[in-house]
């Protein structure tokens, strides 16, 4: 692709993405980066395979239905910028793209592991798969066979694999003009994997939530505990319900679990899975349309967001809790060992010890939580939004379209 007049306009943008509905949090996250590049005066423009992309005012939406349809969309346009995860079905269609563009596209990458995403929608790791064609190509046959003897391909802490050092994104993004990531984690993953593109971290930020932040809330209630996004293995939901059921009587009767997300198949023992002393304190929500999310979230006193192992992913959950002043509980690890010191980390060896300590403490003290919260909100207060993301994205781009 030959860069056009576009090169002297950095007014005009466009994002490959995934796109709400969509049920994916890096469709959230672009929806709401593109309506801050707008407010921010940029002309955008949406490449996406979602095929009833939700509107925007001022953006121009294009759905593609195959890879002639994307390259077309993508025609004139200089620097693309895609949003880049591991879900098939939301990112798949952006591969032959990114590979045909090569230098003339940025990277904003969400998931440095990929595998799922090279793997596909069928999940297929036969001898004559795509994917262990790609592991064999890029990495070497020695490689591609230790990935397909481990038949469990699971994300615990029980896998013998070695996503982080042979990640796949390394050969996905190497060529492009660079890559932007949200945490010093990722960059040394993409670092050691021997990518040599420019790479650039950046801070994750959602924009904040007056709702919330003005919220009273009454010495009485009880605390709503709320974990979003999706329900996996490496999210330790298992290990939150051992901890939540540990605790003391008194802290049991002033707490409630609600999980919003869709089930992975390998989990949906949980919902079945009951204790006497907290059982009836749970509720699995499943996957719910963005109003009733956001209502849920306003309506939640405390995030828990672990992840065991992590993958190098970032959390759209997370940054929308933190602008909105959201109390939060992280893993201590990735990207979510790098937030702010007063955010509470559990350790991947103590998630039941650790957790359990922190709830009991602040479910039995509403002081101390209104203390905590206070905390949260300060900092949501001190954050720029969206404002400052958009303005490092813009300055990375532009500063690529000055050396081309």
């Amino acid at each position: 692709m030959t860069p056009t007049a576009e090169k002297n306009n950095k007014s005009t943008i466009c994002l490959v993405t995934p796109w709400p509905p969509q049920y994916s949090g890096i469709a959230d996250y672009a929806y709401s980066l593109t309506a801050a590049l707008i407010k921010h005066g940029l002309e955008v423009t949406i490449v996406t395979n979602c095929q009833n992309p939700t509107a925007l005012a001022g953006c121009n939406i294009l759905s593609i239905n195959s890879d002639s349809e994307l390259k077309n969309a993508l025609d004139g346009h200089v620097m693309p910028i895609f949003q880049l995860g591991n879900h098939p079905d939301f990112h798949g269609f952006m591969l032959d793209a990114i590979n045909w563009l090569g230098d003339n596209c940025l990277i904003e990458l969400h998931d440095v592991v990929l595998h799922h995403l090279i793997i596909g929608a069928t999940g297929n790791r036969n001898k004559d798969s795509f994917y262990l064609n790609w592991l064999e190509r890029n990495y070497g046959s020695v490689i591609s066979n230790q990935f397909e003897s481990d038949k469990s391909f699971s994300l615990d802490e029980t896998t013998s694999l070695d996503f982080l050092t042979y990640p796949c994104s390394d050969h996905i993004v190497d060529d492009c003009a660079g890559v932007i990531v949200h945490s010093h984690f990722a960059k040394s993953v993409l670092k050691n994997a021997g990518v040599t593109a420019p790479i650039w971290n950046i801070n994750l930020y959602e924009n904040n939530s007056a709702q919330f932040l003005n919220r009273i809330i009454n010495d009485e209630e009880i605390l709503k505990i709320g974990i979003f996004g999706g329900v996996q293995k490496n999210r330790k939901i298992e290990s939150v319900i051992e901890a939540l059921s540990s605790l003391s009587q008194k802290a049991i009767d002033r707490i409630s679990l609600d999980i919003y997300g869709s089930i992975d198949s390998d989990c949906q023992y949980l919902i079945e899975k009951s204790n006497n002393n907290f059982g009836e304190k749970i509720k699995f929500h499943g996957r719910i349309e963005e109003t009733e999310f956001h209502k849920a979230f306003l309506n939640t006193d405390l995030c828990i967001s672990l992840r065991s192992p992590s993958m190098g992913e970032t959390s759209a959950i997370v940054s929308r809790a933190l602008s909105i002043g959201l109390p939060t509980i992280v893993s201590n690890t990735g990207w979510y060992a790098e937030l702010p010191e007063f955010i509470p980390k559990v350790n991947n060896g103590k998630i039941e010890s650790d957790l359990a300590s922190l709830i009991e403490i602040i479910s039995t003290n509403r002081a101390l939580y209104a203390k905590f919260r206070n905390q949260f909100i300060d900092y949501a207060r001190s954050l720029d939004g969206m404002d400052s993301l958009v303005d490092d994205l813009v300055s990375i781009r532009s500063g690529i379209l000055e050396r081309i």
